[in-house]
């Protein structure tokens, strides 16, 4: 804060040359010559008396302005520098704000992702199944789920490790999301199941993307440092059905998948859309 202290003149000194004046008149009382009347030169003493006294009013109203002024003068530094201080801390607490929005975004980002695969863990994909049953109960827009289980998936992790069941996991999750639609969902389900949500689509249309998936993955030479191998997938497919809710839906893909098991494995199975 600047000190104006310095810079601030009394009314004495702004009125300084009046007092001069007021000075000089008087002095000239004494040379006024015996014809100029006494009730002239008693007015004009007057006049001069009633105009020193207002000069001195003027004097006292302006140093008590200057004071209030200056006063002012520091009142307003001191609120500009409480504005700033409050902007600043305004910032401070919209950064804040935002750090903490995108902590929160973060958490409730990993609270729907599987830390593994980084696919949607079992939360996020059954609201958004929830969210398709709600678009079929209001404008009857179909949809199927797809069960994934990678075959004799023990044995890998018996034979070769955790490490490279863990890399088999992670590429086919990437192999599935390579394969599918951007509005579709693929999740990890659990262990080496996966559940993926096609909207919008019949069951012998998903029956055709499961295939596509169990080609592919049937494919692909899985490969961890040393190590190749070769793996295989058995696929149930389920359509929302008016009878169903959300447990018997995926119940009914379930059904399929052991039932392509039972079948020998590696294959897609659809299940009996008339079944809840």
């Amino acid at each position: 804060m600047n000190d104006n202290s310095s810079t601030v003149r009394s009314g004495s000194q702004l009125y300084q040359q009046e007092f001069s004046w007021l000075q000089q008149a008087r002095d000239s009382l004494v040379h006024l010559t015996e014809a100029t009347s006494p009730e002239v030169i008693d007015a004009y003493r007057q006049l001069l008396d009633h105009y020193e006294r207002l000069l001195k009013d003027t004097v006292k109203v302006t140093d008590i302005g200057d004071v209030y002024l200056h006063k002012l003068a520091v009142s307003n530094e001191k609120i500009e520098e409480q504005r700033n201080n409050l902007a600043a801390l305004v910032t401070q607490i919209n950064t804040k704000n935002e750090e903490l929005q995108a902590a929160y975004s973060r958490m409730e980002l990993l609270s729907r992702t599987d830390p593994l695969t980084e696919l949607s863990n079992r939360r996020d994909i059954l609201e958004k199944i929830q969210q398709e049953i709600s678009r079929f109960n209001r404008a009857g827009h179909s949809f199927c789920v797809l069960l994934i289980d990678i075959d004799d998936f023990k044995n890998i992790n018996d034979s070769y490790g955790h490490e490279l069941g863990d890399y088999i996991l992670v590429a086919s999750a990437k192999t599935m999301l390579g394969l599918v639609r951007r509005q579709d969902v693929v999740a990890r389900w659990g262990g080496e199941e996966f559940l993926i949500l096609l909207p919008e689509t019949k069951q012998t249309d998903g029956a055709q993307v499961a295939e596509k998936l169990r080609a592919s993955i049937a494919d692909f030479p899985f490969k961890h440092r040393d190590v190749s191998a070769r793996i295989s997938v058995t696929i149930g497919v389920s359509s929302y059905q008016e009878v169903d809710d959300l447990d018997s839906c995926i119940r009914r893909a379930d059904d399929a998948l052991y039932s392509g098991k039972g079948q020998g494995k590696n294959c897609v199975c659809k299940a009996d859309e008339s079944d809840k």
